[in-house]
Parts: C-alpha cells; sequence; structure tokens
C-alpha cells in the first residue's frame, strides 16, 4: 500500500504524514462536522417547530387565547365586571399574558421616548428595562396590599398580582399609543407631559379598579389602603427617581417654551 501523494510504502491502515495527506484528511474532517452540525442545527429548528405547534395546540386547547381576548375588550367595554370575572377566574395566565405586554409597551416606550432625546440606543436599554420592571414592581406592592389586608385568604399573592395585571390593559394601550405618536415624530416635550400626565392617570385608575375587586366586601378599607399605599410609593419614587424626573420636566417646560415664543 503506498501513499498516492508522496508515495511512500505504508502499512495496513496506516496513514501518511505528508503534506498532502494531513490537508485532505483536515478537510474531509472539516466536511464532515460541517455536515453534522448542519444535520443537528435542522433537528433544533425542526425540534423547536414542533415545540412551537404543542404550545399553540395547547393553548387552543385551554382556551387561553379566547380569555385572552375576552379580557382585553371587556377592560373597554365592562372594566369593573371584566376585573370582578378574574377575580374568580382560576385560571390566571391570560392576565399574567396582559402584564408581560404591559412590560413590553412600557419598555418599548421609553426606549423611543430616551433614544428621541439624545441618549444612545444602547445606554436607553438599561434605563428602559429598569422602568418596565418598577412598573411591575409597583403592582406586586400593591398586590401584597391586598393579601395583607382585604381579609380574603381564598386568594394567594400570586392571585392578586395577576388582577393587577389584567388592571393595566389602560396602561398597556396608553404606552402602545405613545410609542406610536413616537414613530410619528410627535416632539419630545409633548411626549414628556403627556406620559407624566396619561400613564400616571391610567396607572393610578386601573390599580383602584384592581383594589376595589380585591376589597369588595370592604370598599372604604380597600379606597383608605390605596391612598396610602399610593402615597407611599408616589413619595419613593419622587427621591429614587428625582434627577430622572427633573431632567424630564426640564426637557418638557423647555421644549414648550421654545414652541411657544
Amino acid at each position: 500500500m503506498f501513499c498516492k501523494y508522496c508515495g511512500k510504502q505504508l502499512a495496513e491502515n496506516q496513514l501518511c504524514d505528508c503534506p498532502e495527506s494531513v490537508k485532505e484528511r483536515s478537510t474531509e474532517n472539516q466536511t464532515s462536522q460541517q455536515a453534522d452540525a448542519g444535520q443537528a442545527a435542522q433537528q433544533a429548528a425542526a425540534a423547536m417547530q414542533d415545540s412551537i405547534q404543542r404550545a399553540k395546540s395547547a393553548i387552543q386547547e385551554s382556551g387561553v387565547a379566547q380569555k385572552l381576548g375576552k379580557l382585553l375588550t371587556g377592560m373597554l367595554r365592562n372594566p369593573f365586571q371584566t376585573l370582578q370575572d378574574a377575580h374568580d377566574d382560576p385560571d390566571k395566565t391570560p392576565q399574567y399574558i396582559i402584564g408581560g405586554i404591559y412590560f413590553i409597551a412600557v419598555f418599548l416606550f421609553v426606549i423611543k421616548l430616551f433614544t428621541g432625546i439624545g441618549m444612545d440606543f444602547g445606554e436607553a436599554l438599561g434605563p428602559a428595562f429598569l422602568l418596565g420592571l418598577v412598573a411591575l414592581v409597583i403592582k406586586v406592592v400593591y398586590a401584597l396590599c391586598c393579601y395583607l389586608f382585604s381579609g380574603d385568604k381564598s386568594q394567594k399573592v400570586q392571585d392578586h398580582i395577576a388582577l393587577l395585571c389584567a388592571a393595566s390593559v389602560p396602561d398597556a394601550l396608553c404606552s402602545l399609543i405613545l410609542f406610536l405618536l413616537t414613530l410619528l415624530g410627535i416632539d419630545n416635550y409633548v411626549l414628556i407631559l403627556t406620559m407624566l400626565f396619561m400613564l400616571i392617570v391610567c396607572g393610578t385608575l386601573s390599580n383602584m379598579g384592581a383594589i376595589r375587586t380585591a376589597f369588595r366586601e370592604q370598599p372604604a378599607k380597600g379606597y383608605h389602603i390605596f391612598l396610602v399605599v399610593t402615597l407611599i410609593l408616589t413619595i419613593l419614587t419622587l427621591l429614587i427617581g428625582k434627577s430622572l424626573v427633573m431632567s424630564a420636566l426640564k426637557k418638557a417646560l423647555g421644549g414648550m417654551w421654545n414652541y411657544l415664543f
């Protein structure tokens, strides 16, 4: 047995170490590895597609999509009755999905707002994620208060969190509208003022609606707890985000002054 490149005599199953033989074996190994990698990628894609299909089937079978649509439309038509039904519904998945939509809506709007006032996209990611997280944490705080003071021990903390998420439909809708306005190039000072008023108003009303539902047997107690918790959260927000709030106000007032004069 001889090497086809250098002619060296080889023993049975012996590999030649000449440069041409080594190069050929290296090329064959690379080709084999690429083929294996391509096959693995195809298998992974097929497995992912199968998982997505099974998830879609599970969602359709469980009626999550129908409940989600009913929840979204119900919050716009008859919010108090919709929140009452959500409170009594043992399936909280659609409510958590709305909470996720709310986070994404706030995240998108804040990113577009910060990039609109000159911040780089990479720099805006951190603050946008933080503000979206803070919006969810505020709802968790309200949920804890509902659990501790409502007297309804049949509802767990996560059930109250789900209710607060369901109540955030107006907040999410407002954030998405503001995000679309930023895409249309509306002046930044208008966006900042809108953010300060519309989001606060929508958030306050939605949280109050959820607490009203949780305290349906003691509405006066729920109202007082809501006022106290809102006051504490407002003070903490101003103390923690004082520089951000003042910067937003200065930009808003400066933009309005330039626009008017």
